[in-house]
């Protein structure tokens, strides 16, 4: 019996990232998430327009799966940085 290797998937690159974002899927998506949530959670002040949508799973394979909202959370520039210096 011959064992299969399990299928690495290749990791998103930063430009990958940044193109995925600029993509219409992930505008409506901010958009969506914006009108349902007003304040950054960590803050409590309200969303600024500049705001980050950050992925609740950081595990880098699903960076493209916008499938489940609940993934995803609203943030300010400074509680962003703040939840990422915390997982690095």
């Amino acid at each position: 019996m011959k064992i299969k290797k399990p299928i690495k998937k290749k990791k998103v690159t930063q430009d990958e990232k940044t193109k995925f974002r600029r993509s219409k899927a992930w505008k409506e998506l901010r958009d969506k998430i914006r009108d349902k949530q007003k304040v950054d959670p960590i803050t409590e002040k309200p969303l600024s327009r500049t705001y980050n949508l950050h992925h609740g799973d950081l595990n880098p394979d699903n960076y493209t799966n916008i499938s489940d909202e609940t993934h995803f959370v609203g943030l300010n520039s400074t509680s962003h940085e703040l939840l990422h210096f915390v997982y690095r």
